[in-house]
């Protein structure tokens, strides 16, 4: 092989591993996510749940739940505490209290996370023989909030920060849901 070639080999592999580099750069700034705010059930909201947000991460980068903004008509005497589901889909005591920042306002309170805690990783998709994944993984994660007074769902949704772990911007948020399931429990029979 002439030094010529070998130039011309090196200066191709370059170009690959830049290219490889610029793809991986831009597919860490997308952070996507699908943010469902909920209304607990009678049963929920008797085991102390006021609200609760389902935040599913899409794709393959982690995002953060950086913070919220309650409105005043949420805040009362009672002591807020955010706690993050175990996996149950429950809350109870084996949930993890998420430790916060509480800074009052005169039409708002906000909530700032320690975001230790709140890290939204996705999990790690089935892969291919080569090593591809095979589908975008869709994780989710839930957080129940409790203290909270009046809320309603035509008081939701709340603003959440929710940002790119990686690069520190802003998640892009698919879609809000608000769903009130209080409304619809009643009606669908529960099998035994």
């Amino acid at each position: 092989m002439s030094n010529r070639q070998v130039k011309n080999d090196l200066d191709k592999r370059t170009r690959e591993v830049r290219e490889n580099l610029e793809f991986l750069k831009e597919q860490l700034q997308i952070s996507e996510l699908l943010v469902v705010q909920r209304m607990p059930t009678n049963l929920e909201k008797k085991n102390g749940t006021d609200l609760i947000l389902d935040v599913t991460v899409k794709g393959p980068v982690s995002a953060t739940l950086s913070g919220m903004i309650l409105p005043l008509s949420f805040v009362g005497s009672d002591p807020i505490s955010v706690y993050r589901d175990d996996g149950n889909s429950s809350l109870d005591a084996e949930d993890k209290a998420v430790s916060f920042s509480w800074t009052k306002g005169l039409q708002e309170d906000a909530l700032i996370f320690d975001e230790q805690n709140t890290l939204l990783i996705p999990e790690l998709p089935d892969m291919d023989v080569n090593g591809h994944p095979l589908q975008v993984p869709y994780t989710h994660h839930k957080f129940f909030l409790t203290g909270l007074r009046g809320v309603s769902a035509k008081d939701l949704p709340i603003s959440l920060d929710l940002r790119n772990a990686v690069t520190g911007g802003k998640a892009q948020v698919i879609s809000t849901t608000v769903v009130d399931e209080s409304v619809y429990e009643d009606s669908v029979p529960v099998l035994p």
